[in-house]
């Protein structure tokens, strides 16, 4: 008995460590990504990051050249990376082909057993490849690219990893982005200049300078403001995150019988977790309105659409219990008795004008 007991605390602390682990990695690899408007430094350090995490034998980054149909890689890391460095392949060609047709993550335990591996990469580099992880890079809605790791172990990535990555692909896609209309700006800059010296020659130059000052302070307005808008996207999707898959998992950690040390472990994950993710943590949350645990979980189901009915089922309640819940709702929200829908009113004070929206037209 004492055997199983230490041996499961030491998978609880060594759980928690890898965790608290990923969680401060996403974060800071999400700072350094969005901090730079350089396309090769975004992927330098991107991949630099999940090979950190991952310690794989390789990664790399793939994105489309829709003119040409194809994927290019960009950048890659570990043994023979050299030659997959520039490589082309037709969209749908091999794993990394197949997520940017589809748009899908992949987990690949053994890559003997799945016929989407493209094998003539492991006849170039000498390396047999059994394990694969990919995953989508995305700018909205529209599939850029592709973030792969590999390693010749097969078995070696979980789920949980699966989902750390996509995380990191989601914040490494919108730096992408930004990047590619930076770069599209300063050749538009860069014509316009041009253009300019040749105004200058036949028009003063006091009034050029003035015309290229203001078309300048536009373009930089307009980059500024999409940064801005991206970061507190960035900000709101990791408050959304460590809300729903973290903190309730900790809470019932907390409750599940530990010991003193357990227990201790658990409070400093809980206060690490608090301090990395304080910075964002400026908007009004749901929390903040004096609401109990089991009115804040049904004012979550109703922002996600469900109904009494669903919520009764989810939270093992009677449907009478869930109305009860949502009369306490409204009145602690201050619109008892008046006309305006519960569930928007409840996105409204927890995300922004287009997400709520969004989510009001995706339900």
């Amino acid at each position: 008995m004492d055997s199983s007991r230490r041996e499961s605390t030491s998978l609880t602390k060594g759980s928690l460590r890898q965790i608290n682990r990923e969680l401060d990695l996403l974060y800071r690899a999400a700072r350094v990504i969005n901090s730079s408007l350089e396309i090769d430094e975004v992927l330098t350090v991107l991949i630099e990051k999940v090979r950190t995490l991952l310690g794989v034998v390789g990664c790399s980054v793939w994105l489309i050249d829709f003119d040409a149909g194809e994927l290019v890689c960009r950048q890659a890391t570990g043994r023979r990376s050299d030659l997959v460095c520039g490589w082309r392949l037709p969209i749908g060609t091999g794993v990394v082909g197949w997520i940017a047709k589809s748009g899908e993550r992949v987990l690949i335990a053994d890559t003997r057993n799945d016929i989407r591996h493209f094998k003539q990469v492991d006849q170039e580099t000498g390396l047999e490849i059994r394990s694969i992880m990919g995953v989508p890079l995305k700018t909205k809605d529209k599939v850029i690219g592709t973030l792969q790791v590999v390693d010749t172990t097969p078995n070696r990535f979980n789920h949980r990893l699966l989902k750390t990555m996509a995380g990191l692909a989601a914040s490494a896609g919108v730096a992408i982005t930004n990047a590619e209309l930076f770069s599209r700006a300063q050749d538009q800059i860069a014509i316009r200049k041009e253009t300019e010296k040749k105004l200058r020659e036949r028009e003063a130059e006091l009034v050029i300078k003035s015309r290229y000052l203001r078309e300048m302070n536009v373009a930089m307005k307009v980059v500024l403001k999409k940064r801005t808008d991206d970061k507190k996207q960035l900000e709101e999707s990791v408050m959304t995150n460590v809300r729903k898959l973290l903190t309730p998992y900790l809470d019932e950690l907390a409750d599940s019988g530990l010991n003193d040390r357990q227990a201790a472990l658990v409070e400093i994950l809980k206060h690490n977790l608090k301090d990395i993710v304080s910075p964002f943590a400026h908007r009004l949350s749901l929390e903040q309105l004096g609401l109990t645990r089991r009115e804040f979980d049904i004012a979550n189901l109703i922002c996600q659409g469900k109904n009494n009915l669903e919520i009764a089922r989810f939270m093992g309640i009677t449907r009478r219990t869930v109305e009860t819940h949502r009369r306490n709702l409204r009145a602690k929200l201050g619109i008892n008795n008046r006309k305006i829908n519960l569930r928007i009113h409840l996105m409204r004070l927890t995300f922004p004008q287009e997400d709520w929206m969004s989510a009001l037209t995706d339900h």
